[in-house]
């Protein structure tokens, strides 16, 4: 991923909302709106495939916001915690 972590929010938010069916705010908590497993789920395939960003399930109770979790997505392909595949990264 590369960029600002905060221009890629906009995006999380639309998936999100699409997987939820719902407006997503950057700032909404997973769990409130309705979020369990199937949901996160679909996320991280949506994540993964959008944006090229791998997480998991348990980054969703660390970082349970659309912000959070795209700040927690960003840190680990920095690190090279993750493939790195999309949005500019071989």
């Amino acid at each position: 991923m590369s960029g600002e972590p905060d221009q890629y929010v906009p995006e999380m938010c639309e998936i999100w909302g699409a997987v939820l069916d719902g407006p997503v705010g950057p700032d909404d908590d997973f769990f409130t709106l309705g979020g369990d497993s199937l949901v996160a789920v679909e996320i991280e395939i949506q994540v993964e495939q959008r944006l090229g960003l791998e997480i998991d399930f348990a980054d969703f109770f660390a970082a349970p916001t659309p912000r959070q979790l795209t700040l927690t997505a960003h840190a680990r392909s920095i690190d090279g915690n993750q493939t790195g595949a999309g949005l500019g990264q071989p």
